[in-house]
């Protein structure tokens, strides 16, 4: 042979389901385009982050505003609605919510009717306010991601227990939050007005905070003060000995908060 033993190419002849391991040493290359090449000349030692293409064995970082220039490439998203039978208020649906979300926009329509956007409109909830004997068509839109998809399936999640739970029922069977009477009534100001909705507000929360306690404490351990909008807890069966009390209170950036007051605590 004309090649010497160095360059002479080794031959091997592996067995039958022999494991074979292969190293290949590649240095990958990426060449910055677009928005990408302003961001490496003003740091070139910055964490970047963007998408990596490759076509034709041929590496390119870009912005994902620039995917649609580079490549033919396009970029989509879904959107999702999803619609539910719903048998309860719209006063027990935001009651909930604001249980769980504090970014809540609260849009009324109608005299029943209305639209919560939560978490920065990550998902809208419409509310028709139609409520007859066969529910109303809740629905819940939303642009298709992981953090979004959790968002809706808990608000679909507090939805169902708005219409299944006591104080949803009640909410629903009684005269909903801020609205008026049908026989007339003198003019009020905007200030009393004010008022009303926050006392009905909190006539609604002590409500479902009474349900929620007395699930885990019994009927005989909670005892309400409705003048004062005050709940006392007890943990003795036989005796009433109170170890808190809760007072809740109306405010102007969240729905209603809750005051707890105890020697233990």
């Amino acid at each position: 042979s004309r090649l010497s033993a160095e360059e002479r190419p080794s031959i091997l002849a592996p067995r039958n389901c022999q494991e074979l391991t292969l190293e290949f040493h590649r240095d990958k290359m990426a060449k910055a385009v677009g928005k990408m090449t302003k961001v490496l000349q003003n740091n070139s030692e910055v964490n970047i982050s963007g998408l990596l293409v490759t076509k034709d064995f041929n590496n390119r970082l870009m912005s994902p505003d620039d995917l649609e220039t580079y490549t033919q490439l396009k970029l989509g998203g879904i959107k999702q609605t999803l619609k539910m039978t719903y048998y309860a208020s719209f006063e027990a649906l935001k009651l909930y919510f604001a249980e769980v979300y504090d970014d809540l926009n609260i849009e009324h329509m109608g005299k029943l009717g209305g639209k919560i956007s939560v978490q920065n409109a990550a998902v809208v909830v419409h509310y028709p306010g139609d409520l007859r004997e066969n529910g109303a068509n809740l629905i819940f839109e939303w642009n298709a991601s992981p953090v979004n998809d959790m968002i809706a399936d808990s608000l679909i999640a507090l939805a169902l227990q708005a219409q299944t739970s006591p104080a949803g029922i009640c909410l629903t069977t009684n005269n909903p939050i801020g609205i008026k009477c049908k026989h007339k009534h003198s003019d009020q100001s905007d200030h009393n007005e004010d008022n009303e909705i926050s006392e009905n507000r909190l006539n609604a929360a002590l409500e479902l905070v009474t349900f929620t306690l007395q699930d885990s404490y019994g009927s005989e351990g909670v005892r309400v003060d409705a003048n004062n909008h005050c709940l006392t807890v007890s943990l003795n069966d036989k005796e009433f000995e109170p170890v808190a009390k809760i007072y809740l209170k109306a405010s102007k950036n969240i729905y209603w908060h809750a005051e707890v007051q105890s020697e233990d605590a």
